[in-house]
Order: structure tokens, then sequence, then C-alpha cells
């Protein structure tokens, strides 16, 4: 696979502590529910929440659109393991990118069956040309244009996960 660099594992790390200060500033002390979105969510997440001030707990919630695809179909599978009431509560949604938008669509509407007190979403990636639903992030770390990029939680056939940096694929070898 040919991959370009496109953003540094530095540059990662100083937009989410600036991430980490907007969310600490808006929430203050209110609790806070984490929902990550798995897989490609967790490094961010993690690397995020080790930031917050807040009192929260995290949750998982599996969700897939691109499957073996370097792109979304719009057909989404959502596997819930969330385990507390929902009731009340203000909820973070965190996905590591929002692509045709589909996905946290479809996670929003099943949320907020749950009579949450807020629902908001953050993501580090923002690819909004490729945007196909109404929906966008409360808080969000780079606006990044219509590439298919790996690193940093994101993958292409489960692979590339580990990667410290965001990478471009220019070509992916059969």
């Amino acid at each position: 696979m040919d991959i370009e660099k496109m953003i540094s594992k530095e540059e990662i790390e100083e937009r989410i502590i600036n991430l980490s200060y907007e969310l600490n500033e808006y929430y203050k002390n209110e609790e806070v529910v984490i929902i990550c979105i798995l897989k490609g969510a967790l490094i961010f997440t993690a690397d995020l929440v080790r930031h917050l001030k807040m009192p929260l707990s995290i949750e998982f919630l599996k969700a897939s659109s691109y499957r073996d695809k370097t792109y979304s179909d719009g057909i989404v599978e959502v596997k819930s393991d969330i385990k507390q009431s929902l009731n009340g509560k203000n909820i973070l949604v965190i996905d590591d990118i929002i692509d045709t938008g589909y996905t946290l669509e479809k996670v929003i509407n099943i949320l907020k069956q749950d009579n949450p007190k807020s629902i908001k979403l953050c993501t580090l990636f923002n690819k909004q040309e490729r945007r196909e639903v109404s929906i966008s992030a409360d808080f969000y770390g780079f606006d990044i244009p219509n590439e298919f990029i790996i690193g940093y939680g994101l993958d292409y056939d489960e692979k590339y996960r580990n990667l410290p940096y965001i990478g471009k694929v220019k070509q992916i070898k059969k």
C-alpha cells in the first residue's frame, strides 16, 4: 500500500489537548457518558478522556458502514453493549470520522430512544464534502478532504490502525 503522511502524531496530540479544553469548558463539572464508537474511535477516545476533568463513564457501541471497502455504502450495522440507562444524562458520542454521516445518524437515533438530557458529537476527522445526511460534529479535530485515510485507529481491512499518524492512501495494491 502506498501511503502519504497527512497529519503527524504531534499535530494529533496538540489538537486532542485543544479539544479537551473545549469539552472541559462546555461541560464544566457536569457528568457525561462517553459513547465510544468501535473500533476506529478507541485510540482517539482513550487519548482524549485522559485530559477530561468532568465526571464521566465510558460505554461502547460497535458500528460499521465500510466493512472491507474504502467507502461507506450507507448500510450501517450497530451493536450496543450499553449497560446503564441514558435517561436524563449528557451523552458525548466519540467517533473517529464523519464521512457520509449515515453511521452517526443511526447511532443518534438509537440513543435518542433513551431520552438523554443532551447528545453531542465529537469526531477527530470531519470529511464534510462526503456528507449525505444532515449531521455535523459539535466538536472536531480536523477538516479533511475526500481522501481515504488510515492510522490512529482508522483502518483498511482491519490493518494500519496502529500507525501513530494519519496517512492518505495513494494506492491500494491488490
